[in-house]
């Protein structure tokens, strides 16, 4: 099963953006996480009181949410399970626990994709994605994907000593 990670900025259009991925599956499964980046909170108050709110609080909706279980009925022969989750951190090393953390065996960015910051504290995944060492495609990859590329990113050894905090937040059936 592959594990496919694919940025979102939590609107109905960018669910309409995995479709690209997944016409061109042929019948593969894979397990999709959305993902969007926040920084850590900076002012003092918040990190003492912990006062802030998750900020994937404020962007989560029942327009996200029905898209995207709409999605898993419209492919259900590709998708095994699709998640939206969230990383709080700002540091390469953090991107890399997460994605280790979630077994993510490739990055997609949809052609079209536009970095949209939906919360102040938002941050643009790409400098991430161009410096994990995890394969990273930007167009329809599935038609010359091997199997053997994926199995090369999960046997390589990860050694990170920050834990990233991660959510997970089911979407699907």
């Amino acid at each position: 099963m592959t594990n496919l990670l694919i940025p979102t900025d939590c609107s109905v259009n960018s669910v309409k953006n995995v479709e690209q991925v997944l016409k061109s599956l042929s019948g593969r499964k894979v397990n999709i996480v959305l993902f969007h980046a926040f920084s850590l909170p900076t002012s003092s108050i918040d990190l003492i009181t912990g006062a802030s709110k998750h900020p994937y609080h404020e962007v989560m909706n029942e327009n996200f949410r029905q898209a995207c279980k709409q999605l898993k009925d419209r492919f259900p022969q590709n998708i095994q399970k699709i998640n939206f989750k969230y990383m709080l951190g700002d540091t390469l090393a953090v991107f890399r626990n997460f994605a280790d953390a979630n077994d993510i065996d490739m990055i997609y960015v949809p052609e079209n994709y536009s970095y949209t910051k939906i919360h102040d504290r938002s941050l643009n995944p790409l400098s991430f994605f161009n410096k994990s060492g995890i394969p990273f495609y930007k167009t329809p990859v599935f038609e010359n994907f091997s199997r053997e590329v994926v199995e090369e990113t999960v046997e390589a050894e990860h050694s990170y000593e920050a834990q990233p905090e991660l959510a997970t937040l089911p979407i699907g059936k």
